[in-house]
């Protein structure tokens, strides 16, 4: 009879938290289960991960400053989709919290005009203009025209119904948005 010896070793799988952007005075909670800001790389066979646990450090507390909290969102513990965590050697690799400003339109104007911003939603003009770490809403019955490169974390066109929020990128000019743009549903 002849006889068969195999080693198999488990494939290198490593999982990245992607960046995570929070707004000046919310708290991020840990552990949070569930979570699927991550990206895996090393998945064979088309297999997936359905999400993983994220333990949040400096930059999750309300009272964290405004700034990057590097490498303070830690994932773990990978579960779900279709892979068989046995079958991979897991790396988890952890990402920054970002800790932005809200920042609302409240007027028709121009990305780059402090008249245009206010900190709260139908506040007062006269905030900043909008930085790579803030969090831009294009609050209902307001125009806001994009003139000269711009950029935010996240972008909410829209909030309340009937959506009468415009949002104009002039031609040649782009506007980056770093996590997520949201265009609520009408009605």
């Amino acid at each position: 009879q002849p006889s068969l010896t195999a080693n198999i070793t488990e494939a290198p799988l490593t999982i990245t938290a992607d960046v995570v952007y929070k707004a000046s005075g919310t708290t991020l909670t840990s552990p949070a289960t569930g979570v699927t800001a991550f990206s895996a790389d090393g998945l064979v066979n088309d297999e997936t991960v359905g999400s993983v646990t994220m333990t949040y450090g400096t930059g999750a507390a309300s009272t964290a400053a405004v700034g990057t909290y590097a490498n303070t969102a830690t994932p773990s513990a990978a579960t779900g989709g279709t892979f068989t965590a046995g079958n991979y050697a897991i790396t988890y690799v952890s990402n920054n919290i970002v800790v932005g400003n809200m920042r609302f339109s409240v007027a028709n104007g121009n990305w780059n005009s402090t008249n245009t911003w206010s900190t709260t939603s139908n506040g007062t003009a006269g905030a900043s203009v909008p930085t790579s770490a803030d969090f831009v809403v294009i609050d209902s019955n307001t125009t806001v025209t994009v003139t000269a490169n711009a950029v935010c974390a996240n972008l909410t066109v829209g909030t309340t119904a009937p959506l009468n929020s415009t949002l104009n990128i002039n031609a040649s000019i782009s506007l980056t948005v770093n996590a997520a743009v949201t265009i609520p549903r009408a009605g």
